[in-house]
């Protein structure tokens, strides 16, 4: 390794602190992850603080065996003390107490080039495949030993030549925490990617959920359709190049439904263009009545407005005449409701009449009762009358 010089290793340090500052700044250790792979599995995950540390490239055995950070101290707590007293470890280092390669990374550079990628929310249309490893499907290749150790590695672009793979391990409650993390060159992506994916399981990622309840944030990205076949056919020459499998099952179907559904669209809206172009030719106006999308009525209502417009010699617009039309319905639906309210009116007064009539009646026969009596009553008085004379 070439000499340490003091400015270069400011710059490390200073690189460091810049990296703790963001951890805090993006609120990275309360946000929560949520990942949806297109082969139906679940990932949650959060940045545990305590791994933040090996993420920056940074190891503490060494200081700790020889006093330099007290052996109580966590790793995070550790980062905050080399950062404070930077110069105390320079000078550690550079008189041979420690090996630089003892407390920093080999790869400490590259490191903390990908850190603020890493903590900050994937993006589904960035990321380029999920490895779900299985270290037992190549054992007896030996590429066991090639220290991928993560139980998934999601893979995504930083940039047009370089990558980044975040590895996830899963913990006893069955979330995950970020462990470990690369860069990936256009100079060493082949030789990787050939001992990472050798008989491995492929999948991308559908959906991602980002929540963090501390300061309330929530945000969704769903990848659409559109990229979804884009990502399944460089997953398809993945899968070629490196002798792995591929797993989308579950957002295969949820694809091909959604694909069904814009297939019969298509074929609804192509009948539809179809009419609208013969109602054209033939100068007929367009039904609208039944057609549920809005965009395709606003088009028909223009056309009809075009043909009302090229035939009518007022000039008055099909949308006119519809509202037109639309206010007489109204207006007869109105006179309807009063027809209907005088009939139940003039059949509830035919019936009290009714009622009036047959009380009437019944009145009317018993006084032709009375009367009937007084007129027998009246003939017996005579009769007596005439006999006792």
């Amino acid at each position: 390794m070439e000499q340490l010089t003091k400015e270069k290793f400011d710059k490390i340090i200073n690189r460091i602190a810049l990296a703790l500052e963001t951890y805090k700044r993006f609120y990275a250790r309360d946000n929560q992850y949520k990942i949806y792979l297109a082969n139906g599995e679940r990932l949650e995950y959060r940045f545990d603080k305590m791994n933040i540390p090996h993420l920056l490239g940074l190891k503490f055995d060494s200081l700790k065996t020889n006093g330099i950070i007290s052996k109580s101290d966590s790793n995070y707590e550790a980062t905050e003390k080399i950062i404070q007293n930077s110069y105390d470890l320079y000078k550690n280092i550079t008189s041979g107490n420690i090996q630089f390669n003892s407390v920093f990374s080999d790869y400490i550079d590259n490191k903390l080039d990908i850190f603020e990628n890493i903590i900050t929310p994937i993006e589904p249309n960035k990321v380029c495949f999920v490895v779900k490893y299985d270290p037992s499907k190549t054992y007896m290749d030996g590429v066991s030993e090639a220290g991928f150790i993560s139980d998934y590695y999601i893979v995504q672009k930083k940039n047009f030549s370089q990558k980044i793979m975040l590895g996830l391990d899963r913990l006893p409650n069955f979330r995950y925490v970020p462990k470990s993390a690369y860069l990936i060159t256009s100079e060493n992506e082949d030789e990787i990617f050939k001992k990472l994916l050798k008989k491995q399981e492929i999948t991308f990622i559908s959906n991602i959920k980002t929540e963090n309840p501390s300061n309330g944030y929530k945000s969704e990205t769903r990848l659409p359709l559109e990229e979804k076949i884009i990502i399944l056919n460089a997953l398809r020459n993945i899968k070629r190049r490196y002798l792995c499998t591929i797993d989308t099952n579950s957002d295969n179907e949820f694809a091909l439904k959604v694909l069904a559904s814009k297939q019969s669209s298509i074929r609804d809206n192509k009948s539809m263009l179809i009419s609208i172009i013969s109602a054209l030719e033939s100068k007929d106006l367009i039904e609208i009545e039944d057609i549920d999308d809005d965009e395709l009525k606003e088009l028909i209502e223009k056309c009809n407005n075009l043909l009302v417009d090229s035939t009518d010699k007022h000039k008055s617009t099909y949308t006119d005449i519809k509202n037109e039309n639309e206010e007489l319905k109204k207006r007869v639906e109105l006179l309807d409701n009063k027809l209907q309210t005088s009939e139940l009116q003039a059949k509830t007064r035919l019936e009290e009449i009714e009622y009036q009539k047959a009380e009437l009646n019944s009145y009317k026969e018993a006084w032709e009762g009375i009367r009937n009596s007084f007129e027998k009553g009246k003939e017996l008085i005579l009769e007596k009358k005439e006999t006792q004379e």
